[in-house]
């Protein structure tokens, strides 16, 4: 469960970015997650695993 809290911690902050360029270790420093697990979340097998889980029928990363 530690992971999954620590996930959607990192979710939460990536949605409330208003664009720009993406600063990896400022939202590891915010969300407390090590930057290499988020680095690991961020790639496409995990976008596509979130987009499954919020409800989505189609892949929106091909």
């Amino acid at each position: 469960m530690e992971k999954r809290t620590g996930f959607l911690r990192v979710f939460e902050l990536l949605l409330r970015q208003s664009g720009g360029m993406l600063d990896v270790t400022k939202l590891s420093e915010e969300s407390q997650i090590s930057r290499p697990t988020i680095t690991n979340w961020l790639e496409v097998p995990c976008v596509r695993m979130t987009a499954a889980c919020c409800g989505s029928t189609s892949c929106w990363m091909r």
